[in-house]
């Protein structure tokens, strides 16, 4: 049975429980006395303080007929979640208490062809709602029931939660994608979108009793998760009114978002006339090919456009040089560095990297004495490390003269100045094609290329994200001839 409401943000509040429907905290509870006011087909809503919050079509914009049926206030720019639900707010008119009530589309296309003939009357309006409002709210076959919780289809599995708001040109860190996995230990982690590395977050325990999980975060905070549903490889949550849905990684759902990393970190080019330092920002993924527009905000009003370059890597336009860095205090102070995403069926989403404070000072080029000889079978490079400190890492490349084709590539290994590379040196990756270089004999230009890399902190060069954790490189090449 329906019955009649308070004008109170806390008696809504109540109230929404009771049948299932939610809203962020911030669109009920702070909400105080409103009025409603008629005019013509449509109904808005005001705050005391006389801020008019806008109506939203309860007709869902795929759905949506020649004239809105205006009755489902959000206040936080939320829609409804169902398109073949309406939610009509019970709220105090010039001493009529209207309520709350659900109907279905069936209903609400009954009250628009009657509001064609009545010309919508205020009276018509409270006298419809309150007769049907029993009835429909019994009828949506659309109402989302709490199930039994059972978390053994979650454990282990990461969890997928794109927040997107909507705001593709904010320098913000809100509204990112968040990836999460609950370990069967009891441990909650928290999976980082960019690099992939692994966070604790804190705990969770389960309460089958009230179908809720408890959280308790490592900064000492808790939450109560109250657990709607697990269906298709969705997790759906309510989280301090806030609905979530957690979409497993084998859900197609999103595929868009799997296996795509991004990278930001100083880049310092050492070159025999000088160096350089700038910003290199690189988006991966097997998904970039089909990406209709990337960009990283690096400030307000400040961002720069992502272009495919090949190999399944998107990098900035236009490099971000030492006058852009300088503007934003960079190096010396960290930031974050913002990522907006179109993936190319319109599914937007945004995450982020932060780029630490420190990169690498410059030195002369002669410092890192890089050589290299070859023979028919065989490279062999030598080099020096200015920056050896204990914390650096070496990669060594061999490039065509070009640099678009890379015959092998080293792991970072801590130490080494020197390496032999033929068709047998083995790497992680197994990025080894020297044979075809060596192959196209004698008189053929190739380039040498030295990293030295500085990984964020806490990242291990045996980690298979660690080439997605950089926090400096710097490099340097020589351009040799095959004998």
């Amino acid at each position: 049975m329906v019955e009649e409401v308070a004008c109170t943000g806390e008696r809504l509040s109540v109230f929404l429980y009771r049948f299932n429907v939610y809203f962020p905290a911030e669109t009920v509870i702070g909400f105080a006395v409103c009025v409603w006011a008629f005019f013509g087909d449509g109904i808005i809503g005001m705050h005391l303080d006389g801020k008019v919050v806008a109506g939203i079509d309860v007709f869902n914009q795929q759905r949506k007929f020649d004239a809105g049926l205006y009755a489902c206030f959000t206040f936080a720019g939320e829609f409804f979640p169902s398109p073949d639900v309406c939610l009509m707010m019970g709220l105090n008119f010039k001493g009529y208490s209207m309520l709350l009530l659900f109907f279905n589309c069936n209903f609400a296309k009954l009250l628009f062809l009657i509001n064609k003939v009545m010309k919508w009357s205020r009276l018509f309006m409270l006298l419809a709602l309150m007769s049907a409002g029993v009835a429909c709210s019994d009828d949506d076959s659309h109402k989302e029931e709490d199930e039994v919780l059972d978390m053994s289809g979650v454990l282990g599995q990461s969890l997928y939660y794109n927040k997107w708001l909507n705001n593709k040109n904010d320098y913000t860190t809100e509204g990112m994608v968040d990836v999460i996995r609950f370990g069967q230990d009891g441990k909650l982690w928290e999976i980082d979108f960019g690099g992939h590395n692994e966070k604790l977050l804190g705990t969770w325990k389960e309460n089958t009793d009230n179908n809720q999980v408890e959280v308790s975060y490592e900064d000492g905070e808790k939450e109560i998760w109250h657990v709607l549903s697990w269906k298709n490889g969705i997790f759906t949550v309510m989280v301090n009114k806030g609905k979530r849905e957690y979409i497993a990684e084998d859900n197609s759902l999103v595929d868009y978002l799997k296996n795509m990393s991004g990278d930001a970190f100083f880049l310092t080019e050492v070159e025999q006339g000088g160096s350089k330092t700038s910003l290199r920002v690189l988006l991966e993924g097997e998904q970039t090919v089909n990406v209709r527009e990337a960009k990283v905000i690096l400030d307000k009003d400040q961002e720069m456009e992502l272009v495919y370059v090949g190999n399944n890597v998107m990098m900035e336009k236009e490099a971000i040089e030492e006058e852009a860095l300088t503007n934003l205090g960079m190096p010396g102070k960290g930031r974050d560095v913002i990522f907006y995403v179109n993936e190319g069926s319109e599914r937007e989403f945004k995450f982020s990297d932060y780029v630490y404070a420190d990169g690498f000072t410059k030195v002369d080029y002669k410092a890192f004495d890089l050589r290299a000889s070859n023979t028919s079978g065989e490279i062999s490079v030598n080099w020096k490390n200015p920056y050896s400190n204990g914390e650096t890492y070496c990669q060594v490349e061999v490039l065509s003269s070009d640099e678009k084709t890379t015959y092998f590539k080293s792991d970072l290994e801590k130490g080494r100045l020197t390496l032999d590379i033929d068709n047998t040196t083995k790497t992680i990756s197994g990025s080894n094609d020297i044979r075809k270089l060596l192959d196209k004999g004698r008189g053929t230009n190739f380039i040498v290329r030295l990293s030295v890399v500085l990984l964020e902190p806490g990242i291990s060069s045996t980690s298979s994200s660690c080439y997605i954790n950089r926090q400096a490189v710097t490099n340097v090449t020589v351009l040799e001839v095959l004998n």
